[in-house]
């Protein structure tokens, strides 16, 4: 039944559009009956059929769905027109004028027994004021969603007012007696019009389905079951009964009595019937709605019964209030959080619970929760002993006379954000404070926020951290991503990482050593704090102290060597001369004179060489390569080692790079000659594509391990120097085949 009355609506209004269409098309040559039915009977004029149109336009859109600001203000512009023609053609057959225009723009199509076709009838026009306005009443309804009431009667008695005047007009026909028709130039309402009349209504009152007088068939009610089968039987019965009887007088003699007598019993017959079935159909919704009354109340009671145990269960405070704020029940969470008995509470207004600084506030939000339904607001509570504590409210109406609220002790949640603010507050300070760069990135790469410090660090602008290009991932090195892999998964386990020392590149290039570490603060979105240390400055200074040192042990090696060479060497050298003076005048050598002599000379030598080898005199006067030459030639000169040096150094290094070359070599060229027996040597000096002096020895000798001598002066110096010009060395020695040193030093020149 339901979708009966669903489908009635769209039923009428195309209904109506398509008898509208017919009377328009009923003026075409040989169509004439489309429009009145019968012959003698006068046609719907066009002005009529194009109201219709309109009309069921308005219905079948309504019926469909809910229209846009756009189209219901079309939709009210077609129930304006048709109303607006409708009383104008009232009004224009009372005062003998033509208030519609009809005359002007329909063209006459002769008459019809004195009667002018294609005019409209005045009832017609009342008929159509009428049912524009129910019509736009119900587009009003539908765009504010109105429930008045007293509107919707008005609208829908306008619509049954309407659908008795087609019933009348129609019956008329159907009685061979229309209506207006003796009424000289009087236009009467044609049949078409009045059937269309009756389907407009229909669907008028039946758009709405929860509206008069349509959900008196449809509420689900026993008085609805009874009406839809009862009030249809009394309206067919009368008209088919009456039909029935002017019709059999009309062609029979038969006397009227016996034929009204027999139709009587006819109907009595078809009522029984009828009663019977529908006895049968309530007396089954009754038992049917019986059975659902019983389970019900099961589950109402079950209902009662969970809502007890959720009552008393559930950890959040429940207080349940009436409209005058106070409480008609709590549970046992209640109890607790307050300190008072349930007895207690039950005595207790809102006002006597809420401590008197939220006062103003919760007569606030209780006057929100009474007009909204909902409401959730921070309350501060008075405990029975007289503490105060903070409380998070969660307030829903249950019925219009009383309320249920949720309340959650926050108390402990307010003071751990009260401390989160103050260190933020704290953080923030220190970030600000700019003593050191701070960031906040994720693990992606992504800086999310950074202090100034931070960005004057690394030459970029605050613009360049809010477009998102700032990446920590991008401003590291490659060969520092192995420690940062390593201070996540360490961040991961502890929720910090070490310190560590790494570089970032600088927006013009340039590298800066830092010293970074950080925690995570928000783990689940691996979000971090970063702390960065510059360490140019320290670098700087540490790399001038150590080329201080350099330079004050180059300085005391070249003191020491001129006191050998020109005091010592200087005593040992007269020493000599005394002795040979000493010979000339003894008339036997003796072989201990000689010997002493001999061993002075080797004094003599050994402090030359000593004094050679620890001053650098020569450096400042000649170039670098003459210099190492001078120094291949005093190890191999009576040697039989085969020697091949290659030197490929533009312009002139500093002063200091140039003596640490030198000592380099100088230390290489030495354990060589002393501990490498190498037939084959190979010394290279040049400078690589990555600004670098490139220092490379290999030889043929028998080679050693490095683990065993790794712990040498030698090798302990050449570290040393190595790393305190910024450089990197490698040696390979393979017993018996040979050693290869490699050395890579930054170039600076003078």
């Amino acid at each position: 039944m339901r979708r009966f009355w669903n489908i009635l609506p769209n039923i009428g209004s195309v209904s109506i559009i398509v008898i509208a269409f017919f009377g328009l098309i009923s003026y075409l040559p040989g169509l004439s009956l489309l429009g009145s039915i019968r012959e003698g009977y006068i046609p719907m004029a066009p002005s009529t059929a194009l109201c219709f149109i309109f009309l069921g336009l308005v219905t079948l859109f309504l019926n469909f769905r809910r229209p846009s600001n756009a189209r219901i203000f079309i939709l009210l512009i077609f129930t304006f027109i048709v109303s607006a023609f409708g009383i104008l053609e009232v009004l224009g057959y009372f005062f003998g004028m033509d208030l519609n225009f009809e005359e002007t723009f329909v063209p006459s199509a002769g008459s019809l027994n004195g009667i002018p076709l294609a005019r409209m009838s005045p009832a017609t026009g009342a008929a159509f004021f009428l049912s524009g306005l129910s019509s736009y009443i119900l587009v009003i309804q539908k765009k504010q969603r109105s429930n008045n009431i007293y509107i919707e009667y008005f609208g829908n008695v306008l619509s049954i007012f309407v659908l008795l005047t087609g019933f009348v007009f129609c019956l008329a026909y159907l009685y061979g007696s229309p209506l207006l028709y003796d009424l000289g130039s009087t236009v009467p309402m044609a049949l078409t019009t009045s059937l269309g009349f009756i389907f407009l209504s229909l669907s008028t009152l039946t758009i709405n389905k929860d509206a008069f007088p349509l959900k008196l068939f449809t509420d689900g009610s026993t008085r609805s079951y009874l009406t839809q089968y009862f009030f249809p039987l009394l309206i067919l019965s009368v008209i088919l009964g009456e039909i029935l009887v002017f019709s059999f007088n009309r062609i029979s003699n038969i006397n009227p009595a016996f034929i009204a007598a027999l139709f009587t019993v006819l109907l009595i017959v078809i009522a029984g019937f009828v009663a019977t079935f529908v006895s049968r159909h309530i007396g089954r919704e009754i038992d049917r709605s019986k059975d659902e009354l019983k389970l019900a109340n099961a589950a109402l009671k079950l209902s009662e019964k969970k809502y007890k145990t959720y009552l008393e269960n559930v950890p959040a405070g429940i207080f349940i209030v009436d409209a005058e704020a106070n409480y008609i029940d709590v549970n046992e969470a209640a109890v607790e959080m307050t300190g008072y008995s349930k007895i207690e509470l039950l005595n207790m207004k809102i006002s006597d619970l809420v401590a008197p600084s939220s006062l103003a506030s919760t007569k606030k939000t209780f006057a929100i929760l009474q007009h909204e339904n909902k409401m959730e607001t921070e309350i501060i509570l008075r405990k029975k002993n007289g503490e105060e504590i903070d409380t998070l409210i969660r307030a829903v109406a249950l019925n219009n006379e009383s309320y249920m609220a949720f309340c959650s002790d926050i108390s402990e949640q307010k003071k751990a954000e009260e401390k989160n603010k103050s260190n933020a507050a704290q953080f923030e300070r220190w970030k600000s404070s700019n003593f050191i760069g701070i960031i906040q990135s994720d693990a992606k790469g992504n800086i999310t926020d950074a202090n100034d410090t931070f960005l004057e660090m690394i030459g970029y602008s605050r613009e360049n951290l809010s477009d998102g290009t700032l990446d920590w991932t991008k401003l590291t090195p490659s060969k520092f991503s192995h420690l940062d892999q390593k201070a996540m998964v360490e961040a991961e386990e502890k929720g910090f990482w070490t310190p560590f020392e790494k570089e970032y590149i600088h927006k013009d290039g340039h590298h800066i050593p830092i010293l970074i570490g950080g925690s995570i603060i928000k783990k689940e979105q691996n979000e971090y704090i970063v702390f960065i240390i510059n360490l140019s400055v320290k670098k700087e200074t540490d790399k001038q102290i150590k080329h201080a040192l350099l330079e004050g042990k180059e300085t005391e090696r070249n003191r020491i060597g001129m006191e050998l060479h020109d005091g010592l060497g200087q005593i040992l050298v007269a020493t000599n001369m005394q002795l040979n003076a000493i010979e000339k005048d003894i008339a036997h050598n003796s072989e201990e004179l000689t010997l002493a002599m001999e061993h002075m000379k080797n004094a003599i030598h050994e402090c030359r060489n000593i004094s050679h080898g620890l001053s650098s005199p020569l450096l400042k006067k000649y170039p670098l390569k003459v210099i190492i030459n001078n120094l291949i030639e005093s190890f191999y000169t009576n040697s039989d080692v085969k020697m091949n040096f290659k030197f490929q150094i533009e312009g002139d290094l500093s002063d200091l790079l140039n003596t640490q070359i030198y000592r380099i070599c100088q230390e290489i060229l030495n354990n060589s000659v002393k501990y490498s027996k190498a037939s084959n040597i190979t010394l290279s000096l040049k400078e690589n594509d990555l600004d670098q002096i490139e220092l490379i020895y290999e030889d043929d000798g028998i080679g050693f391990e490095l683990d065993k001598v790794k712990k040498g002066i030698g090798l302990k110096n050449m570290h040393t120097r190595v790393k305190a010009l910024d450089g990197y060395i490698n040696i390979i020695s393979t017993l018996n085949i040979g050693t290869r040193f490699e050395i890579y030093l930054p170039i600076v020149k003078n």
